[in-house]
């Protein structure tokens, strides 16, 4: 050491710069690096969008869920509103069939009380197919309108038509028509007559006021 400094060639110090220079191939790793966190956020924020959409997805879907579950609801009240408007309409139509003594007149129907009992069973338990319901229900609104030939025309189809067993549709089929033979036409003759009377009162009441 002393030799080369009286040679001068150690005219400085000669310590190693350990300061960090980068070098062209760092540029590179650096460049890598950013485009590895810019994906990186790309996929983030794709994944957060997909969670968003899956999100709305389920949203809707619970949405359609509970609208289906309010209609369904509001069937089977429906359904069972109808299943006691017609199980007030065949008991009523029973007691008078039965004291009028239509089911020794008609034995072709061989209507019973215990299958009567069994379908009236059916109609308070709301057991009856909605199907069922909703055909016999159209057919007491037939009935109410006084359409007897749509009427007879259901009642002809309701055995190949109806789920309930034949027993309880020969019952049916016996009540609507006992309506159609005997209490339709005695509501219509008693109109009749009611029209004739108050006719009747009309001409006397006339006749004294003249």
């Amino acid at each position: 050491m002393k030799r080369k400094k009286a040679a001068g060639l150690l005219t400085t110090a000669s310590g190693r710069n350990f300061m960090y220079q980068p070098e062209e191939g760092d540029s590179e790793q650096e460049a890598l690096r950013e485009s590895d966190g810019e994906d990186a956020e790309d996929h983030g924020e794709d994944a957060a969008n997909a969670l968003r959409e899956d999100s709305a997805e389920e949203d809707s879907a619970d949405a359609r869920g509970e609208d289906g579950a309010d209609t369904n609801e509001e069937d089977i009240k429906s359904t069972n509103e109808k299943a006691d408007d017609i199980l007030r309409f065949l008991k009523s139509t029973q007691e008078i069939y039965f004291y009028d003594g239509a089911s020794k007149d008609d034995a072709d129907s061989a209507v019973s009380v215990e299958a009567s009992q069994e379908l009236f069973q059916h109609l308070e338990a709301h057991s009856m197919s909605p199907s069922d319901v909703r055909l016999v229900h159209h057919m007491k609104t037939l009935l109410l309108v006084r359409d007897t030939e749509s009427l007879q025309h259901a009642l002809e189809r309701l055995p190949a038509c109806c789920a309930m067993s034949p027993d309880h549709a020969r019952v049916l089929s016996a009540f609507f028509n006992y309506w159609v033979t005997h209490i339709l036409p005695e509501k219509h003759s008693e109109q009749i007559g009611a029209s004739k009377k108050s006719q009747h009162l009309a001409r006397k009441y006339k006749k004294a006021n003249m």
